[in-house]
């Protein structure tokens, strides 16, 4: 050891965590899209996308206003809500239209007009597109070349003189597949594991957002599928305990048609909500459908747009609840696109049986309601109410991140007495910013037996108080005859 001789600084690490708090709102949503407006269509089948702008989320799903590409594809009215009427971002796109199995293959004939013609059929896949040349086929960018134009529509553009045979108004035979958006199912978005080629699929990709983005999903959006029981199902089990530590609420669309087309008017769907058991403490259930000029939005795609605006309006705390803030919308629609007139005493009956809709009010279209979807079953304040629900899971999976660091260190008195300091020093800034009533976190030895801290448990108790939102408030009027006073 070298000779010291003068002075000598050492450090040490900070002895306080500055915790660093999660992202609050972020969603993951499954989605079908319009893929064959994509360079690669074949690229993003079951393949987590993280978008943070508009143009990334096109690129990779493909998007159009056009009522033939948005009515059905359910991404959409994602891309439309997140990024251009809401405005935030991050989320996580998960498209599950497979190009290689919900397509149809067909044949068909297109007549040329000056050596150009048009594939006049929805979801065409142009890599699929072939050109008849007798027994034989013509060759692309030999004898003609291939683009889409704003419809989305293949256009087919033979080279002048490539090939002597065809005239410039020629009727050709054409071999093609398109996409067939409506076969894909309940069991798409559920997805599972695929043996044959060892990755997850659908709703099982759920625990591969964090080990690929880093990223804690927040909140799970199904759009178009999640009125089906056994899907919403498969979302509430997914939203709890995201890869064994991280809890997220999943915003599901309670069917506003059934089956054979028939209306399910608001004093039906109570009953259809509880024999379909849509109760759970992470669920949000939505009804019903909302419009924007012409164009349909399931309520849980835009009140997952409202939630992540509310959010990072209040500092990316979630204490604040959706209920009467702003939806982008001008109107109420069944799935069958007839307007849908909902009064408040009928949302507050919805609201009451844990419901959330929309209402046309004193503020204009506002998400209507504070309720999870296990109410009324459960009146715990932890569970029934979206923002103190949403706070549980935002405290948790902060903790979690925060101190996953510290899992296999020696068990020392001052790791513990770290723990709890920094715990508490975040609980007191919370407090001050009134995103809490207040918290506290202690190491007490009747939670922590000797035999356990033997085998490295140690065990924490935190308590929090996030605020409830004021969903009723009363005034009294009363006539109070003194003030006829005035009068002399």
């Amino acid at each position: 050891m070298a000779h010291k001789h003068g002075v000598y600084i050492n450090e040490t690490a900070t002895s306080i965590v500055s915790p660093v708090e999660v992202d609050s709102a972020m969603p993951v949503f499954f989605v079908t899209a319009p893929i064959h407006l994509t360079e690669n269509p074949y690229e993003t089948v079951n393949v987590p996308k993280l978008c943070y702008t508009y143009s990334e989320a096109v690129s990779a799903f493909g998007f159009s206003t056009q009522k033939n590409i948005w009515d059905k594809y359910t991404v959409c009215e994602v891309i439309q809500s997140m990024f251009s009427l809401y405005g935030v971002s991050p989320c996580v796109i998960v498209n599950v239209l497979d190009p290689a199995i919900h397509k149809e293959d067909t044949t068909g004939e297109v007549v040329l007009s000056e050596y150009i013609g048009i594939i006049e059929t929805d979801g065409v896949l142009k890599d699929s597109v072939k050109i008849k040349n007798g027994d034989s086929y013509y060759t692309l960018n030999e004898h003609y070349t291939l683009s889409l134009n704003e419809d989305g529509f293949v256009v087919i553009n033979f080279i002048k003189d490539s090939d002597e045979s065809i005239s410039e108004n020629a009727v050709i035979d054409i071999e093609y597949s398109r996409l067939k958006p409506e076969m894909v199912d309940k069991f798409d978005i559920i997805g599972g594991f695929d043996d044959e080629t060892g990755k997850n699929k659908g709703l099982e990709l759920v625990s591969e957002i964090f080990p690929r983005f880093r990223k804690i999903p927040c909140q799970i959006v199904v759009p178009g599928f999640s009125s089906s029981p056994t899907v919403a199902a498969v979302m509430e089990t997914k939203a709890k305990n995201i890869n064994g530590c991280f809890n997220a609420v999943a915003l599901v669309d309670l069917p506003t048609v059934d089956e054979n087309g028939k209306k399910i008017f608001y004093s039906d769907i109570v009953k259809w909500k509880n024999d379909n058991n849509y109760n759970a403490a992470n669920m949000v259930a939505c009804y019903p459908e909302t419009v924007l000029d012409r164009y349909k939005y399931h309520l849980s795609v835009q009140l997952a747009g409202c939630i992540a605006l509310t959010d990072s309006e209040n500092g990316g705390v979630p204490h604040i609840s959706p209920s009467n803030h702003n939806l982008k919308i001008n109107g109420l629609v069944y799935g069958n696109g007839e307007e849908f007139i909902l009064p408040k005493e009928q949302a507050d009956y919805l609201n009451g049986n844990g419901i959330l809709t929309a209402i046309n009010f004193t503020n204009g279209w506002t998400a209507w309601g504070n309720r999870t979807s296990i109410y009324p079953l459960s009146s715990d304040v932890k569970d029934c109410f979206i923002p103190t629900r949403r706070m549980f899971c935002w405290i948790g999976n902060s903790i979690v991140t925060n101190y996953f660091s510290k899992v296999d260190y020696p068990l020392l008195k001052r790791s513990i007495e770290t723990i709890v300091d920094s715990i508490g020093m975040w609980f007191n800034g919370l407090m001050s910013r009134e995103c809490i009533l207040g918290g506290s976190v202690v190491f007490l030895g009747d939670d922590n037996p000797t035999t356990d801290l033997i085998d490295g448990i140690v065990r924490f108790k935190v308590k929090i108080a996030p605020p409830p939102p004021m969903r009723d408030i009363e005034f009294t009027l009363e006539y109070d005859p003194g003030y006829l006073s005035a009068l002399f």
